[in-house]
């Protein structure tokens, strides 16, 4: 497997993004919706295989945009940096849309009306079901990237009856589980850098704190930490 760019912001090759565009398209037509800002951190792993703080304008007729806040290091076609979202305004310049998609069934209030008022000229519409149905057709990659998954988890499963030992509790065979999932995978070096990301992440010790103590009690933060170290 080939180590992955990690200034690339594009973490799909340009096929498959295009083909995701044009599901993304073909779905804006019916409802006329001529351009979609997308901002759910879902909708633009879809659209480029990876989260980042901003947000990816996509016109019926034009180039994508992608405007980046953070991470600063990111590179490819289409990349604006802004600092709030107000600055999406000067890019688009006089390609106003007559109207504008944003996904309004997750996104905020506040959020939303922010964002509705960058294009104070745009007619307002919900985006959500654009993407929803764009997502629910499956690109031939993305099915052969199921079909691996699958076989990935049929080998995980099959050694969970190993693994288990009585007196475990639910918290502690799921841990084991994720473990096996980590060092059994092809891309090991990867899922160790994202999961000790994850162990430093201020939100994790908020929301698994069992979890985390599991991983201490079983010393595999520093397991982790040394894993994650020798795969660089």
């Amino acid at each position: 497997m080939q180590p992955v760019d990690q200034h690339k912001l594009m973490l799909i090759d340009r096929d498959e993004f295009n083909r995701r565009i044009d599901h993304i398209k073909s779905q804006m037509a019916e409802p006329g919706i001529p351009a979609l800002l997308i901002s759910d951190n879902a909708n633009k792993y879809y659209v480029t295989g990876r989260v980042f703080d901003g947000y990816v304008y996509i016109p019926l007729e034009g180039p994508v945009i992608f405007f980046i806040r953070r991470p600063v290091e990111l590179e490819g076609d289409g990349v604006v940096y802004i600092r709030k979202p107000e600055d999406i305004a000067s890019s688009i310049g006089l390609n106003v849309p007559e109207a504008i998609g944003l996904e309004l069934d997750v996104l905020p209030y506040s959020t939303a009306t922010r964002l509705k008022n960058i294009f104070p000229e745009s007619e307002l519409k919900n985006a959500s079901g654009v993407m929803r149905r764009a997502r629910a057709v499956k690109t031939p990659a993305q099915i052969d990237m199921i079909r691996h998954s699958g076989i990935k988890h049929v080998h995980v499963y099959s050694r969970i009856q190993h693994i288990f030992q009585s007196g475990m509790t639910d918290m502690e065979l799921q841990v084991e589980i994720e473990r096996v999932v980590l060092v059994s995978s092809e891309s090991v070096a990867t899922l160790w850098s994202f999961t000790w990301a994850m162990c430093l992440s201020a939100t994790m010790p908020t929301h698994l704190p069992p979890m985390i103590s599991q991983w201490e009690v079983r010393d595999w933060t520093r397991r982790c930490q040394s894993e994650h170290v020798a795969h660089q």
